[in-house]
């Protein structure tokens, strides 16, 4: 049987050397950020909180834990990844002084396609991903930390992301293996939040004994895996307040003042759960404070011998929050009904930023298009006044000549065949192509299999639309067995028949690199989601920025959309209604994308419905500065 073996990887391609692809990526990064750099004391003006230019300073950094960033040459292209990558970048933007923490991992999980021209499978070959100094990260000299694994001293050098100035740096400790190592209780995945949390902050630990920076102004925990974090800040917190039981509790008290806890993940059971023995392995060898071990042990005899990271966060964090509105919703209702209204004294209450992008990074022309007529800010900010009558005046042909030059973009990088299809083709997309968008982590709660779930019906709209073309993408996790065959029927869907495999294109390999390309060209984007399973919805901020309308379910992000401002899926849960305003929705998105006028009236109205601001990654910043510091 002859077997299509396709690898699509920003590292693998032939055209050029792999580290010349990476170096290319941070410079765009770069220069992005030298035109759109602004003083942080200036934003803090323009959110109404001058006075925390005072307290929250260079001297006085925020502190942020991230077991990932989708940055270039890091391996992660997840979700949480993408999140961390836009915080970063659009702190380096504001000039936020923030120190960064994550983990350089030496190896990724790539995606490859191998199929037999009918059945398609995924498969997850091991990548090895350059080295720090091929990547441009720099060695911080004078700073190395040691974190114990048992009775082992494990001394690691300390790496600075090249991207970034003395207000805001991304430093990174070396981690074994790819993201999120082995089975989520394993002792790998233990291992490298050990890493990141006590090692992170031994190196702000480090920098203060040079003298670079004071006590932080607040600790961010992106997840609960980046929770020992805080853990090594209460650890040397109860030293300074002298020990014992009163300094415990006072360390206790301060570090919950400053604890942030973002939460992505509603199902507790889904989280790690870590037996006695690991814990005493790789985290209570690290706990200097007789006091805060022997709390910790009676926490792990309460919670039944088992210490899950979710639940310690929860101790430890002061606020938490959830990245949408309807997120933080479920969030309390789901976490009350297992832990009731508090959890050891802390109420169960979230509060909701949603998640912005860095506008800039994901579209650099419409953004400076909506800031040069006065829709956005200097900072990214949709303006206070006169919002709805500056996006009226938002010419409609420059909308339209965005998506043609976008579409002439895609259309050349499909031509260079670094980028096939499932097939190993080299895509011809047509100069005047309306794209239709689908593409994100495959997951069972966000249905990607229901594209194919009449493809009479699809069938039919691509027939009667001849000019549109859908791109999909994104891989299952490679343990996750009811993902994996969900995409299977995608693949085999589109290779079942003729007008599929011409107009329906599926690209393995989803990473920033081809959301930047995508994105923009997108005239419709889909997202299905289970309402009340997903988290936020990112990918519709990115494509909606550049035009895309959205057909989507009212979850995440589009239920604080206005909702007559994009095409909404109606109907209970996989029922016959739902699938039927699915297929209207999308074609009515087609249709009226096939008209640049109509197009371009939808758009604002998209806009205008709550996008921009909700987009806006500096909007997310100053909502994340009120949280920190309530009035």
């Amino acid at each position: 049987m002859s077997q299509i073996i396709l690898i699509n990887s920003a590292f693998m391609s032939k055209e050029r050397s792999a580290h010349e692809g990476v170096n290319s990526q941070i410079e765009v990064l770069q220069n992005c950020e030298k035109e759109n750099a602004r003083c942080w004391s200036a934003f803090l003006d323009r959110i109404g909180r001058p006075e925390l230019a005072s307290v929250w300073t260079e001297r006085r950094p925020m502190t942020y834990f991230s077991a990932e960033y989708m940055l270039p040459g890091l391996g992660a292209n997840g979700g949480l990844g993408a999140l961390s990558r836009d915080h970063f970048l659009q702190a380096v933007a504001l000039e936020q002084p923030s120190l960064f923490f994550g983990l350089g991992y030496d190896l990724r999980k790539a995606q490859s396609v191998v199929g037999d021209g009918v059945n398609f499978y995924q498969q997850d070959p091991a990548e090895k991903l350059p080295a720090p100094g091929e990547i441009g990260m720099r060695l911080v000299e004078g700073v190395r930390v040691v974190v114990k694994k048992s009775d082992e001293d494990v001394e690691l050098p300390v790496y600075e992301y090249s991207v970034g100035g003395s207000s805001t740096r991304l430093l990174l400790l070396p981690a074994p293996g790819e993201v999120y190592p082995a089975e989520v209780s394993s002792n790998a995945r233990l291992w490298n939040n050990a890493l990141l949390g006590f090692g992170g902050y031994r190196v702000l630990q480090e920098l203060q004994k040079m003298g670079k920076v004071d006590e932080p102004a607040f600790i961010h925990l992106n997840e609960s895996a980046t929770v020992l974090g805080a853990l090594a800040a209460l650890d040397d917190m109860t030293t300074e307040q002298g020990g014992g039981e009163e300094g415990l509790r006072a360390a206790l008290s301060n570090i919950r003042q400053k604890t942030i806890l973002t939460n992505h993940t509603l199902v507790p059971a889904a989280e790690a759960r870590f037996n006695r023995w690991q814990y005493e392995n790789y985290i209570e060898c690290n706990i200097s404070s007789p006091e805060l071990r022997d709390l910790l042990s009676r926490f792990i005899s309460q919670r039944g011998e088992k210490l899950v990271l979710l639940e310690l966060a929860m101790f430890l964090a002061g606020r938490y929050n959830g990245v949408s509105e309807l997120h933080a919703q479920m969030a309390v209702d789901s976490f009350q009904k297992i832990y009731g209204k508090d959890f050891y004294g802390q109420p169960i209450e979230f509060g909701a930023v949603t998640n912005g992008i860095f506008l800039q990074g994901w579209n650099p022309e419409m953004s400076r298009l909506l800031m040069e007529f006065g829709v956005l800010d200097e900072f990214g900010v949709p303006v206070d006044m006169d919002l709805n009558a500056n996006i009226e005046s938002f010419p409609d042909e420059v909308i339209d000549a965005q998506k043609s030059l976008a579409v002439g973009r895609l259309r050349e990088f499909l031509k260079n065949g670094e980028r096939r299809d499932q097939f190993g083709q080299i895509i011809d997309l047509p100069e005047d192509a309306i794209v239709v968008g689908d593409a994100r982590r495959v997951a069972d709660y966000k249905r990607r299999w229901m594209m194919f779930k009449r493809p009479d019906e699809l069938e039919r709209i691509l027939k009667e639309n001849p000019r549109m073309h859908v791109f999909i993408s994104g891989k299952a996790h490679p343990s996750d067995t009811v993902a994996k065959p969900q995409l299977e029927f995608v693949l085999r869907s589109i290779a079942s028949r003729q007008i599929f495999r011409d107009r329906v294109h599926y690209l393995p390999e989803w990473d920033a690199r081809l959301a930047q390309v995508l994105g923009p060209a997108c005239s419709v984007w889909l997202n299905n989601p289970r309402v009340g399973e997903e988290a936020c919805g990112t990918s519709g901020m990115k494509t909606g920025l550049g035009g895309a309308l959205q057909v989507s379910t009212v979850d995440g992000f589009y239920a604080e959309l206005e909702r007559s401002s994009f095409n909404a899926i109606e109907g209970g849960t996989n029922s016959e209604e739902e699938f039927d305003s699915y297929y209207r929705e999308l074609e009515k998105a087609v249709v009226t994308s096939a008209n640049p006028k109509d197009r371009a009236v939808a758009v604002k109205k998209l806009w205008k419905g709550g996008l921009l601001r909700i987009a806006s990654g500096a909007r997310m910043l100053g909502d994340y500065a009120h949280l920190a510091f309530p009035n």
